[in-house]
């Protein structure tokens, strides 16, 4: 496979959206989806990051999104900005920025579900570091087995910016 380079940038709303979460939700694990567009060719930004915070189940080491709440932000983003579904985030409050074999597995479940109707999906894990977000970021696709693990080119005045070699 040729070598590509993905670039996926994380807009200010949605870094505060998830270094809000991060901090209401401390030890406990919480998440949510994220949406954005295309800027160009292999280039994305992510522009709102939901909060899984609907259900009043989460913990240490799980949380639980409820699908239909996110449906509905998904299908107003569409409707009225033309943006897709990215990718899934959360946090790992007291474990590494890697993906568990939960983890792995619901990513290549999202890609397997005909109803999210996507080729990749990104997935970030975060934690809280010096009361800001320390991100890592993971690339699934179809057409790779496992995942690729983003570069994080750094976060700059509360700003991300992901590259990602495919």
């Amino acid at each position: 496979m040729k070598i590509k380079t993905v670039t996926v940038e994380i807009e200010q709303k949605a870094y505060d959206e998830i270094h809000h979460a991060l901090k209401k939700f401390g030890a406990n694990e919480i998440g949510g989806i994220l949406i954005g567009y295309k800027m160009a060719e292999n280039h994305f930004a992510i522009s709102e990051a939901t909060v899984a915070d609907d259900t009043d189940s989460f913990n240490l080491a799980s949380f639980i999104r409820e699908p239909f709440k996110s449906m509905k932000v998904l299908l107003k983003s569409f409707k009225m900005k033309r943006h897709n579904y990215i990718g899934e985030w959360h946090s790992h409050p007291r474990f590494s920025l890697y993906p568990s074999a939960y983890d792995i597995k619901t990513m290549k479940g999202i890609l397997a579900d005909p109803g999210y109707g996507v080729s990749f999906a990104l997935l970030i894990i975060t934690k809280l570091h010096n009361g800001k977000p320390n991100m890592a970021g993971f690339l699934f696709h179809k057409k790779i087995s496992n995942f690729v693990q983003a570069r994080i080119s750094g976060i700059r005045d509360d700003k991300g910016r992901i590259d990602i070699s495919v």
